[in-house]
């Protein structure tokens, strides 16, 4: 079917075309220049184009589609399809009127619904070529959804294409690429497609001339091309000469008035040698173009040497040589005009017709042996013709867009006639290879070729992979593109037609019309194309899967169970240490809750929209995650059962979990490989499916799910889950005789029996997608469904009992090691508190028992300690009440015959729950603690054990004292690497003894010498005490604050600092050494990093630590004695440091403290020291006769830390107490609500804004209590916080004060001056006036007989410290106070006092104290104040 018809015989059409290319070729390279995307909006008409920010040109506006833009019916709200040039394609915006900037991605396309292939078409050098190239890929884009690019190679074709973004007109750099042909096949056959390369690589020539006849034939002989049709163009090229010619010589329009030697002298000084710049220039200019002239206006710039015209600089010039001129000439043949032609890969036999016809014309350009002239330079010469004047005579074709610009003008284009065209001629005429040969003798040919050029229609050709290709894919995958070509035909009218349309503007606008014309003409003819459309086409794909409603219940079902199972996760690991979670072994619980969760995300991704990344990703799930589930059950089941065998042979072995875990990962490593060959070889991927509907052809349905190609690896994966099934089903069989605490072969059985029922129903749907009993969107809906139901029940049947019983026994498990045998020692009478603190680096070795002995004294008595002078007595008998054991780098590598702990049962005897226990021990524990126990004797409980990484503190209490031992809490800190690492650190735990609290600190500092070192391990004490809270008054307050006693031992790491510097490390080894041989540790002591820091208050605020008189513990050899290494100076590195609250000093009494020698498997000698510690029981607790107050007033603080990132803070002072009832006096509803919702309130000052030394002189802090009761261990805690507006309050720094020492002054004014601390170190100082009194209140007897605790003696010795229990003497060196009462009135205070007395003396305190704290009675005047 033709587009137009062609009349052949008529010149009028051909005569149209010809010189346009000569004013178009210099900006066929360049868009329109614009400043804004308003300016390229009206210049097209449409929305749909912006101003480009890199090149400032307009960007193409009909990138979205050329039937769109146009408002054609059923194409006006159609998306074209993408092609590969659409990848990059996007458009920056510059700064425009609107005010957008920014980049911005178009969406202008979509991907095509059906897998054809991309087709290139290649658009060649010349006009009517890239016409053409437009034509069939809007055409197939747009009509037929196929994808179709126009270019050489995949960069050019982002460039050349109809829907460039770019606005711009280029031709392409070869005319006929006949091996990018080839490519196209093999790119085609191998998988891939033009698209995927840079070489030039395309599937269509649309213009081909009958010069390629034998290029060609040949390809047609080897299979390139299929057989060449016409592309529904008929042309002429021929030898042409300007109308202008024409008009003054008319014999010049047939050969005949161009042969013979009459004519030569005429074509000779007619035709004269084109010029190009640089030759004018150099031979012609008188000045070398230095000056302008009217042919030059300048000389030219390099790469404009080679032009024959440009506007405004070089009109061109054509040069009259020595053959112009026959009448100087000798030989009439060597005189002759000059003929412009083009290379040898055009149609054109000049050198033919020239010689045989006897025309005197010759070419000498400057391109290859035939002297011819590139085609750019051919347009610029007829340019240069037409702007000087000048006759040319030059070989052009009919159809060609460049005769349109210049119309009727004086030079469009004349043909000049040769010889009649006659079958023999078209025979003879020379090859390609004859043309392009250097021979000139092959060039001219046979003199029978030498006529005229015939009327011949274009030729398209198509590589023959388009068409094979179609017939190896379905049918419904078959491209409707060759069908389509093969119709379609544009004739030369219509060339002609798109050409005047892209010069109505003018020569200026053809690139602003170029695709505004094809568009046009497409438009226009929508008709007839849709009539040539392949039957069928274009195809309509309906898509069976579809995102509905079951989908979404899908997704959040396995949201719901996967949110269940991370919940679980979390629970696991909160109830962790209780016996529940022991017994179940918490790691391998959460290993089977993550097989769980994996299972819910492959369920989550069963119900999304199918890729091949999700179908790879489902099947790893899947699993990975059934097989974590299972895998772990199987392995601690097996162990189990391999206890009770051990068991059996009266033998109790440890589970050893590392290799447990190793067994598990063995497992998935099989596994993985598995996944890995799977992946490798079959992977899941997306399968569609395609087939025709059945109602209409031109619909095709759509199926796509998750398929490998070969069901053999489903069938592995569904058998390896069955296996694994029967194996638990007979571990659980085994394991019926185990513990009930451990039993689980009936929940086994159950788990077993329920993951056994979904697997059929996973090979049932299976089977039904297999049989097509349902659609492709509803079996993963089915599968999803399937893992989300598993996972619950499964979860519910082994998870959840484990965690219900966890939270409803949620106390954490303490191994203890007790005796039924009661306590042979008797009743402790002894008031004071016999404490042992031991520490050692193990030095990453299990220890011998030999080596524990020589440092656990045996039996706990206290005659295997050496004590410090003046502490004989208390040692000499008796047996140590708590034995603190600290241990450093305590983890080291199991080991059968040492890291085990075998004892023998009887052979009837079934396992405890303690047997059990201990065998499910990961860390040497229980060997440790058993070893322990074996040392001390049955006399000690273990009430601490607690692991953090390679650091361990246990806590042994005799059983005489354990009942009396209220609360035990443990807290730590990790300062290793990013403090995440628990290598060191330190472990706190807070036990109550009665009314005492004591805490116990086990630390590793950060090791090595040097400054920076120290002052990592300032760092990490400071980490340790900041992070190991253990109090329940305030989160706000550390344990150095709210500890009666506290003790912080381990390897502190603090090494021997001699005062040089820059001592070489040797001589600080010898140095350290010579002290050592001389036993001068007093001297060595002198250089010990910790007495230095403690004395200069670098760190532990108001620590004490004992003088090491004894040698250095580190670094020395393993074996007995003292044998250092020459690595390491000698240094005191474990230690004992201790501190007590304000008024407890005088409670603590050291009694040893010294080194354990003989202990050998460690690079460290442990150290251990004793204490003696009074309790502050119930026996020195007061109540205060009446009303006790408390006033807080003229407070300031200074150089308080900074808080904030400005280098300021926003201080407030808060007022804390434990130990006594006290109450904030008047307060407003604000503080109460306060109260309400935090259950306590503590009274506070305003905060003052970004200072480090605030005064709150205007604020009163006022407490009160009826009748409270005082402990020895009531404390006040002045607090100093930084006021955050957003978030918590931070601590800054603060004190404890004695509420006891302070209330035996009685009625008084303190003024207070006292140093702050924060995580041991001195943060600042706080200054305030402290009224204590105690005005008339309640009658005392009532108040004491409401209490019930204390009697009306007590109550008369308040005030009288003087009276004391017998053994009180030794812990309370206090110098008696009598307070600020006469003798008289002290007695008075012995009795119930009268009324009269009471008045008296409130009046008289008030008096004092409020002219103490405001001077004559007068308060000062209250200011703004910030709250």
């Amino acid at each position: 079917m033709a587009i137009a018809s062609v009349k052949r015989g008529s010149f009028r059409i051909y005569l149209q075309l010809f010189v346009l290319l000569t004013s178009f070729a210099s900006f066929c390279d360049a868009g329109v220049s614009c400043d804004s995307d308003q300016f390229c909006q009206d210049l097209y008409n449409t929305a749909d184009t912006v101003c480009l920010s890199t090149t400032k040109e307009c960007s193409n506006p009909f990138q979205k589609g050329c039937l769109r833009a146009k408002g054609i019916k059923g194409y006006s709200e159609k998306v074209r399809v993408c092609t590969s040039a659409d990848e990059s394609a996007t458009s920056t915006k510059t700064n425009s009127s609107s005010g957008d900037d920014g980049n911005d991605e178009i969406d202008y396309c979509q991907a095509p619904d059906f897998p054809y292939p991309e087709i290139r078409i290649h658009n060649a050098d010349w006009a009517s070529s890239q016409i053409l190239a437009w034509i069939y890929q809007i055409v197939l884009v747009e009509i037929l959804d196929v994808p179709a690019t126009v270019g050489l190679t995949s960069e050019t074709a982002k460039l050349n294409g109809f829907y460039s973004t770019n606005n711009t007109l280029e031709y392409s750099q070869e005319a006929y690429p006949w091996g990018a042909l080839q490519k196209a096949n093999e790119k085609m056959f191998s998988g891939n497609n033009c698209e995927n390369t840079n070489d030039p690589c395309v599937h269509i020539f649309p213009e081909v001339w009958n010069g390629q006849i034998d290029q060609w034939q040949n390809s047609e002989n080897t299979g390139v091309i299929d057989q060449t049709s016409s592309n529904g163009i008929v042309f002429k090229p021929s030898l042409m000469i300007p109308k202008k010619t024409a008009g003054e010589f008319p014999s010049l329009s047939l050969f005949y008035g161009l042969q013979g030697d009459q004519n030569r002298r005429v074509l000779a000084e007619m035709f004269k040698k084109p010029t190009s710049w640089v030759d004018y220039c150099e031979t012609v200019s008188l000045n070398n173009c230095s000056a302008p002239d009217s042919t030059a206006a300048r000389y030219p710039a390099q790469d404009e040497k080679l032009l024959y015209f440009l506007e405004g600089s070089y009109t061109g010039y054509f040069l009259a040589t020595d053959k112009n001129n026959c009448v100087a000439s000798d030989n009439l043949d060597d005189c002759h005009g000059y003929l412009v032609g083009p290379t040898c890969n055009f149609s054109a036999y000049i050198d033919s017709q020239i010689y045989w016809n006897d025309i005197g014309l010759k070419l000498d350009g400057p391109v290859g042996s035939r002297s011819s002239y590139l085609y750019k330079s051919m347009l610029e010469i007829w340019k240069a013709a037409n702007a000087t004047g000048s006759h040319v005579m030059m070989w052009w074709w009919t159809t060609s867009i460049e005769a349109q610009a210049f119309g009727n003008s004086s030079y469009s284009p004349q043909m000049i006639q040769l010889p009649q065209p006659s079958l023999q001629c078209l025979a003879n005429r020379p090859t390609l290879a004859e043309r392009c040969s250097d021979n000139p003798v092959e060039r001219r040919g046979n003199p029978l070729g030498a006529c005229d050029q015939e009327y011949t229609p274009l030729q398209r050709v198509m590589a023959s992979s388009v068409n094979q290709m179609n017939a190896l894919v379905p049918e419904v995958d078959r491209s409707p593109a060759v069908g389509m070509l093969t119709a379609l035909q544009v004739s030369e009218f219509d060339i002609v037609d798109i050409i005047q349309k892209m010069l109505a503007d003018g020569e200026d606008q053809i690139e602003n019309n170029a695709r505004e014309a094809v568009c046009d003409w497409v438009a226009g003819h929508i008709d007839e194309l849709e009539e040539i459309i392949p039957p069928n086409f274009p195809k309509r794909l309906t898509r069976v899967f579809e995102f509905g409603d079951l989908h979404y219940v899908a997704q959040a079902m396995a949201g719901l169970v996967g949110l269940s199972t991370l919940a679980c996760i979390f629970l696991t690991y909160k109830y962790r240490e209780t016996k529940t979670m022991i017994f179940a072994q918490p790691t391998f619980i959460q290993l089977i809750l993550i097989g769980f969760c994996l299972v819910c995300v492959a369920a989550f991704m069963l119900a999304v929209v199918p890729r091949d990344q999700i179908c790879l990703s489902i099947k790893w799930l899947e699993v990975l995650g059934l097989t974590i589930q299972l895998v772990p059950i199987m392995i601690k089941t097996a162990a189990l059962n391999q206890l009770i065998s051990s068991s059996k042979k009266q033998q109790m072995v440890n589970i050893n979990q590392r290799s447990l875990l190793r067994k598990v990962t063995m497992w998935m490593a099989v596994v993985v490989s598995c996944l890995i060959a799977w992946t490798v070889t079959d992977p899941p991927k997306v399968a569609e499916y395609r087939s025709p509907s059945r109602d209409d052809p031109s619909e095709v349905i759509i199926d796509r799910e998750c398929k490998s190609e070969e069901l053999g690896w489903e069938i592995v994966q569904s058998s390896m889950e069955l296996v694994l099934l029967f194996i638990c089903a007979i571990l659980a069989f085994q394991s019926r005789k185990l513990a009930s605490v451990v039993n689980e072969s009936r929940v086994l059985a159950q788990l077993i029996y329920s993951h056994f029922l979904f697997v059929i129903l996973r090979v049932l749907v299976t089977a039904f997608d297999l049989l097509d009993l349902f659609s492709g969107d509803i079996i993963p809906i089915l599968a999803s469904f399937n893992h989300s139901f598993d996972t619950l029940f499964a979860m519910c049947i082994y998870i959840l009992p484990k965690i219900i019983k966890a939270m409803y026994e949620p106390e954490k498990y303490i191994p203890k090691v007790t005796t039924e045998s009661p306590s042979t020692r008797g009743l402790k009478k002894d008031p004071s508190l016999k404490v042992l603190i031991c520490t050692a680096n193990m030095g990453n070795a299990a220890p011998t028992k030999e080596s524990m002995e020589n440092w656990i004294p045996t039996d706990g008595a206290c005659f295997h300690v050496t004590p410090l002078a003046g502490a004989a007595k208390e040692l000499k008998k008796g047996y140590f009440d708590i034995i603190v054991i600290g241990m450093q780098e305590s983890t080291w590598a199991r080991n059968n015959a040492k890291g085990s702990v075998r004892k023998e049962v009887k052979k009837e005897e079934k396992l405890s729950e303690e047997d059990i226990l201990n065998a499910l021990d990961q860390h040497d524990s229980a060997a440790l603690r058993m070893m322990v126990h074996d040392i001390v004797g049955s006399e000690y409980t273990q009430i601490v054990e607690e692991l953090r990484g390679q650091m361990r503190l246990s806590i042994w209490a005799s059983v005489n004292i354990e009942q009396d031992i209220n609360s035990v809490k443990i807290s730590g800190a990790n300062t290793g690497i990013g403090n995440v690492l628990a290598n060191k650190g330190g472990i706190v735990a807070t036990i109550d003894y009665k009314t005492t609290r004591l805490t116990f600190i086990s630390a590793h500092l950060a090791a090595h010498e040097g400054e920076n070192y120290y002052k990592n391990r300032l760092q990490n004490i400071r980490s340790i005490l900041k992070e190991g809270k253990t109090s329940d008054l305030s989160s706000k307050l550390d344990v150095t604050m709210t500890s009666h006693h506290m003790f912080l031992l381990g390897d502190l790491n603090f090494r021997t600092k001699f005062e040089d510097e820059d001592l070489p490390h040797e001589e600080c080894v010898n140095r350290a050494m010579s002290l050592v041989d001389f036993k001068d540790y007093e001297g060595l002591y002198m250089y010990d990093e910790l007495q230095k820091g403690l004395k200069d208050g670098d760190l532990l605020h108001n620590f004490e630590t004992l003088p090491c008189n004894f040698p250095p513990t580190f670094k020395l050899e393993r074996e007995p004695g003292f044998v250092y290494k020459s690595q390491r100076t000698p240094s005191y590195t474990d230690r004992i440091v201790f501190k007590s609250a304000d008024g407890f000093r005088s409670h603590v009494k050291p009694l040893a403290y010294e080194p354990c020698a003989d202990f050998v498997t460690s690079d460290h000698k442990p150290i251990r020291g004793a204490f003696a510690l009074l309790p502050s029981g119930e026996a020195r607790a007061r109540i205060v006769p009446g009303k006790l107050i408390l006033k807080m007033a003229q407070i300031e603080a200074s150089n308080l830390p900074v808080a904030d990132a400005s280098g300021k803070a926003d201080p407030y002072l808060m007022l804390m107490w434990e130990g006594v009832d006290l109450m904030p006096h008047n307060m407003s509803f604000r503080d109460k609500l306060r109260r309400y919702y935090n259950g306590q309130f503590w009274p506070r000052t305003s905060y003052r804004s970004r200072t480090l030394d605030p005064v709150w002189d205007e604020d009163l802090i006022h407490v009160e209590a009826e009748t409270p009761m005082v402990r020895k261990g009531s404390f006040l805690y002045v607090v100093v916080v930084d006021h955050d507006r957003v978030g918590k309050d931070d601590f800054m720094c603060g004190t404890t004060l004695s509420l006891w020492d302070l209330c035996q002054e009685g009625t008084k004014t303190h003024d207070m001056d006292i140093p702050l601390t924060k995580d041991g170190t001195l943060c600042g100082r706080v200054k305030f006036k402290l009224y204590i009194g105690f005005p008339q209140g309640r009658n005392p007897t009532r108040a004491s007989a409401r209490r019930g605790s204390v009697n009306l003696t007590r109550i008369k010795n308040f005030f009288d410290v003087s009276h004391r229990d017998e053994d009180d003497e030794d812990f309370y060196p206090v110098p008696h106070n009598q307070g600020h009462l006469s003798s008289s009135d002290r007695a008075k205070s012995a009795l119930i006092p009268t009324e009269k007395w009471r008045a008296e003396q409130t009046e008289k305190q008030s008096r004092e104290v409020l002219t103490s704290m405001f001077g004559n009675g007068t308060r000062p005047p209250q200011k703004n104040i910030v709250k």
